[in-house]
């Protein structure tokens, strides 16, 4: 499981931070907006690392929300999902974890799409 920062150790603290990713408009997110952040972290089929190509666009659960994958040769090969994150793309850190739901991929931080 992915540690998205240390110091979110209360619910009130999280609730800020989710605000932040979800909508600058609301002080604590409300169940459409948490719905949406998991929606676009979601891509509906079964991919591993092996078959991304750099800039193949996925498209997500959130309605009219796509993420684009950037694959920098190795080896080791560096995975990154393009999305509204000013500093840095989110990496893949951990990938290809094979569950009952579908094929798992952790990144090192949240997706932004707004």
């Amino acid at each position: 499981m992915m540690a998205i920062d240390p110091t979110l150790t209360t619910e009130a603290l999280c609730y800020t931070y989710i605000s932040t990713i979800t909508s600058a408009t609301v002080t604590a997110p409300t169940l459409a907006d948490l719905t949406s952040l998991v929606q676009y972290h979601v891509v509906p089929g079964r991919y591993l690392v092996q078959d991304f190509t750099n800039d193949q666009v996925l498209t997500t659960l959130l309605t009219d929300k796509d993420l684009t994958v950037g694959v920098a040769p190795g080896p080791p090969a560096i995975y990154t999902i393009k999305d509204l994150n000013i500093a840095a793309d989110p990496v893949v850190t951990t990938s290809n974890i094979i569950t009952n739901s579908g094929i798992l991929h952790t990144i090192n931080a949240a997706l932004r799409y707004n």
